[in-house]
């Protein structure tokens, strides 16, 4: 256990600030994380491996905006601090299509988070930037006001994803050239997510970082985790064999690949391998992910399907972006926490399969209409400037 005190959730920058050296021994999916800060007095345990999948400075425990943050804290100190990745970070999402009307209460993904994949959906396909202008207005559709959204320019453009430029003579932002790769890849994994099959080879990684570079350590275990490899010993770790290119270009690009070696591997004997899969990933957290994925994606579709066959209009399409954005914001993350495994290694009614055909039907559905508003309020931006 790692007790750490925080002023505030900006201080929790990343896993690195922490000294994990003398936990070497464990693997990050049974390492945990006990948090107390100034504005929540309340302890907090959550797992390690799960703060890998956070942005830099965001909080995990986040409260709704509007209700008392002592409600909403995620768990008290207890014998059991195996708790799920929280899925709902908070917020209030007015756009829905079984009732347009009526806000209902779901888990909205915080206003930078919304941005990067609106970035990463819209801006490639419009010359990779867009006007401030723009953002603000396709931000303002989500119900996230112009002072939220500068603020969360802002974040981003500190931390590298975005840069300034100038677009039409007026300001806007373009992804950072050291992320375009990045997202180029991140849109096979989310939209076309590969399953291996239980005859197929494993990746194998292992590394070496001398004492005095902990703070390397400390980052390829956090890459590790999060290109889905779990871990075998304190110093082997696999994936599926399918990642290897993306594996290998990773750790190229970030000039860490001199620390690691890597090996495909096929399984030719020894323990179960479903026995050995559980205890290679945290197989209970992630199938809680995808559950709580199902449960607030479930009626959103099936209030789209009863629309599918009306005229489209304006309205219509902006609340299509609204829950799409959400949606793959939602779901973004999944594929990469998950690396594929073979259904075949995995319990029974592994939600994964449920969530993943879910995804893609809304992403059939809203994925047309979202398009169409997004480049209908960027191209009237363009023609105003």
């Amino acid at each position: 256990m790692i007790a750490v005190e925080l002023r505030d959730w900006q201080e929790l920058r990343s896993i690195h600030d922490f000294d994990l050296g003398n936990f070497a021994d464990q693997p990050p999916h049974q390492l945990f994380l006990q948090i107390r800060t100034d504005q929540q007095p309340w302890t907090h345990i959550l797992p390690v491996s799960m703060y890998f999948c956070f942005p830099v400075g965001a909080n995990p425990i986040d409260p709704i905006p509007g209700r008392s943050s002592r409600k909403r804290h995620v768990q008290k100190v207890s014998a059991s601090p195996r708790i799920p990745f929280p899925v709902g970070y908070g917020g209030r999402m007015t756009s829905h299509a079984g009732d347009p009307k009526a806000p209902v209460e779901a888990p909205v993904p915080r206003h930078h988070q919304l941005i990067v994949s609106l970035f990463g959906l819209y801006a490639r396909r419009h010359g990779g930037a867009l006007q401030v202008a723009a953002i603000i207005s396709l931000m303002r559709d989500i119900g996230v006001e112009s002072a939220g959204t500068r603020s969360s320019i802002s974040r981003l453009k500190k931390r590298g994803i975005i840069d300034s430029v100038q677009v039409n003579n007026r300001n806007g932002y373009a992804l950072a050239p050291s992320v375009i790769e990045t997202f180029i890849e991140g849109d096979e994994r989310i939209f076309h997510p590969r399953r291996a099959n239980k005859e197929d080879r494993w990746l194998l990684a292992t590394f070496t970082v001398p004492e005095s570079q902990r703070n390397i350590r400390h980052m390829i275990r956090s890459s590790l985790v999060r290109m889905g490899f779990g871990s075998v010993t304190p110093g082997l770790w696999i994936a599926p064999g399918h990642l290897r290119d993306e594996v290998l270009a990773y750790f190229d690009r970030r000039g860490l690949s001199e620390y690691l070696e890597f090996f495909m591997a096929d399984h030719i004997g020894g323990a179960d391998p479903h026995k050995n899969v559980a205890s290679w990933w945290d197989l209970p957290a992630l199938d809680a992910l995808y559950s709580d994925f199902i449960d607030n994606n479930q009626g959103l579709l099936a209030g789209w399907k009863r629309q599918e066959k009306l005229a489209a209009s304006r309205d219509a399409d902006a609340r299509a972006f609204a829950d799409y954005l959400v949606l793959i914001t939602q779901w973004r993350r999944l594929p990469y926490l998950d690396p594929g495994l073979p259904i075949e290694f995995l319990p029974k009614n592994w939600n994964a399969l449920h969530a993943e055909k879910l995804f893609q039907e809304l992403h059939a559905l809203l994925s047309p209409r979202a398009e169409r508003h997004a480049s209908r309020v960027i191209d009237d931006d363009m023609a105003v400037a």
